[in-house]
């Protein structure tokens, strides 16, 4: 059986935000080599990795003596700071949004976007507009007119393949015979 310690609930005790990566290593002559680190990974800045692990060595008597009252102010010190790191760079995305150059630039998009739709708009709506004169040619039967008022696939290239399609209708009906 071996003896309760209170090494868990002594670590929890420390007030750090992050994962803990404990590593020892026995040694020939009985003595122990360890290292800890502390590593939060919601922390964004990759400066983060360039902390070190606290290292120590000792006998098992001397580590259980000084183990937490050794790691306690180095953790917490570390803990803050990438906390700190997280928050720095919130606020740095935040300050971002809130630049008028940032803000100037968005509104630019979007107004670019918008004269993009308006445009597209339009030019569905002309297309539209000639395909239903197609469509009342067709009906009436009048189909080299209505092959002359055929948008132009360059002119509405989002509207090419049905442009096309009617083309090829418009030509099998030109090649089809009337009866009377």
């Amino acid at each position: 059986m071996y003896p309760v310690t209170n090494f868990f609930q002594t670590l929890a005790s420390i007030p750090v935000e992050g994962d803990w990566t404990i590593c020892l290593r026995k040694k020939e002559n009985g003595q122990f080599v360890g290292l800890v680190k502390l590593e939060n990974q919601r922390v964004g800045d990759d400066a983060k990795n360039i902390v070190m692990p606290l290292t120590f060595k000792g006998t098992a008597d001397e580590i259980d003596q000084q183990f937490f009252e050794k790691l306690h102010a180095p953790a917490v010190k570390t803990s803050q700071l990438f906390v700190n790191m997280e928050a720095h760079l919130k606020s740095v995305e935040e300050a971002k949004k809130q630049s008028k150059m940032e803000q100037d630039k968005a509104a630019k998009e979007k107004t670019e976007k918008d004269k993009q739709k308006r445009e597209a708009a339009e030019v569905k709506k002309k297309y539209e507009e000639q395909m239903k004169v197609v469509g009342q040619l067709l009906q009436e039967q009048k189909y080299e007119e209505a092959l002359q008022r055929l948008p132009d696939p360059t002119d509405f290239a989002d509207f090419a393949k049905e442009i096309g399609d009617k083309l090829s209708e418009l030509k099998q009906k030109l090649m089809t015979p009337a009866l009377f």
